[in-house]
C-alpha cells in the first residue's frame, strides 16, 4: 500500500489500521496474493518469479511484529500462490527474533510467532513437493491446494500426479482439509 505521498506504507502503520478494523468487523479473510510484472530479457522471468515468491515473510513479519494479530486475534489471513516452503524458514526467522530480540521488539508482541501462524495464517499452493515435504512444521490444516487453470504455473495437465503427492503424504483428514475443507471453513464456503 502507498501513502498519498507516494511513499510505501507497511500493513501494520497507523494509516492501514481503518482497514485492518474494517476487516475484522466484517470477519472477513484476507488474502495476499505475489504480484510483480516481470521484466523482459535474459532472467527477466525467472529472477521475477523467484523475488515474487518472497515478499510473503516481510508481509508475515509486518502482521506478526506489528501487532496486528494481537489487535484482530480473530484475523484470518491467506498467502495465495507462493508455495508453501518459505513458511517453515519465515516461522524459524521469526522465531529467532522472538526469543533473541523480545526486548527490542515494537510493539512487544503477546504470543510466539507460530502461535499466530497455528491461529491466523493460511498458505496456498499449485505444486510444491519441497512444502509438502515439511507439512509437519507449516501444519496440514493451514494449507490449500489451488489448481490455478489457465495460468502457465497451474497444474493444469498434471493435477491428478499432484493430488496423488497430496495423498501419498498425508492422512485421510489432512488431505481433505488441504484439498477444499480449509478452503471452505476459511472463506465460509459451507
Amino acid at each position: 500500500p502507498k501513502a498519498g505521498d507516494n511513499q510505501e506504507l507497511n500493513y501494520c502503520a497507523p494509516e492501514m489500521a481503518p482497514l485492518w478494523e474494517a476487516i475484522a468487523e466484517a470477519g472477513l479473510p484476507v488474502c495476499f496474493h505475489i504480484g510483480e510484472f516481470y521484466k523482459e530479457g535474459p532472467g527477466g522471468i525467472g529472477s521475477t518469479v523467484m523475488v515474487a515468491l518472497g515478499p510473503f515473510r516481510k508481509t508475515l513479519g509486518e502482521l506478526i511484529f506489528g501487532g496486528i494479530f494481537d489487535r484482530h486475534p480473530d484475523l484470518q489471513v491467506v498467502f495465495l500462490e507462493a508455495d508453501i516452503n518459505w513458511v517453515p524458514g519465515a516461522l524459524q526467522t521469526a522465531s529467532m527474533l522472538y526469543e533473541c530480540f523480545t526486548g527490542l521488539l515494537d510493539p512487544q508482541i503477546e504470543k510466539h510467532p507460530r502461535e499466530y501462524w497455528a491461529n491466523n495464517c493460511y498458505a496456498g499452493f499449485i505444486h510444491d513437493p519441497a512444502g509438502l515435504a515439511m507439512l509437519k512444521t507449516i501444519g496440514a490444516d493451514r494449507v490449500m491446494w489451488s489448481q490455478d487453470y489457465p495460468h502457465k504455473e497451474s497444474a493444469y495437465g498434471f493435477s491428478w500426479d499432484v493430488i496423488q503427492e497430496i495423498l501419498d503424504v498425508t492422512t485421510e483428514d489432512e488431505a481433505r482439509m488441504i484439498l477444499g475443507g480449509t478452503a471452505q471453513r476459511v472463506f465460509k464456503l459451507d
